[in-house]
């Protein structure tokens, strides 16, 4: 272990005296990290060129001058009252819309038609003992069925179907029915960056799902 010792003092007393360039004059030292030595290491050095940063072309503005159109989901009459006050005293006039839509096509998870009230009634009681809810449509009692629930999708009220048939309901069927109820769209046709610094204040007015691009 001694020997040892002394073997590892030794060696590095001589790499100490190496790293430093101390056993230079014996034609024993590290390769030189300075000038000239880094200079002859350049590649292509004469192709570097100095240029006055005045004279370089101004750097491109990537800020959008417009963006897309962007507008709400449909508005009950309500919605579209809070939003149009909030747009007035927000935004820039003349930068929004608010259009009265088409009626909507739903779908809704229909028991019926039944010819009596009586029917009617003894549907009724059935699905409350399930603990569902329901509402009455039609007029009349020739007419008159239960809804258990209205979507915007067919593929919603398949699926609504499916979970109202495994809690025990058996003669429910999918049907499409037009709304009577207007509704409304809030549009934004064209979004610059003053109109998009604003948008935060408007979206307490936005309903839930806020602004989406444009259909």
């Amino acid at each position: 272990m001694r020997l040892l010792a002394l073997f590892l003092l030794l060696a590095n007393l001589v790499y100490g005296a190496w790293s430093q360039g101390w056993l230079a004059p014996y034609g024993w030292a590290p390769k030189a990290q300075g000038e000239p030595e880094r200079l002859s290491q350049q590649v292509n050095a004469d192709d570097l060129v100095l240029v006055d940063p005045s004279k370089l072309a101004p750097p491109v503005d990537t800020t959008p001058v417009s963006l897309s159109c962007l507008m709400t989901p449909e508005l009950t009459q309500a919605e579209r009252d809070a939003v149009q006050t909030a747009a007035k005293a927000i935004l820039p006039e003349g930068s929004w819309t608010i259009d009265e839509q088409a009626a909507a096509l739903r779908f809704d998870v229909y028991m019926g038609p039944y010819a009596s009230q009586k029917e009617l009634d003894a549907k009724s009681e059935q699905l409350k003992a399930l603990g569902l809810g329901f509402q009455a449509t039609g007029n009349g009692a020739q007419s008159a069925g239960l809804s258990l629930g209205s979507y915007t999708s067919q593929a919603q009220a398949e699926a609504a179907l499916k979970a109202f048939v495994a809690k025990g309901v058996r003669s429910a069927k999918v049907l499409p029915m037009a709304s009577s109820a207007k509704s409304y769209r809030f549009r934004l046709p064209a979004v610059d960056v003053k109109i998009l610094t604003r948008l935060p204040e408007l979206a307490s007015a936005l309903p839930g799902q806020g602004l989406m691009p444009c259909q």
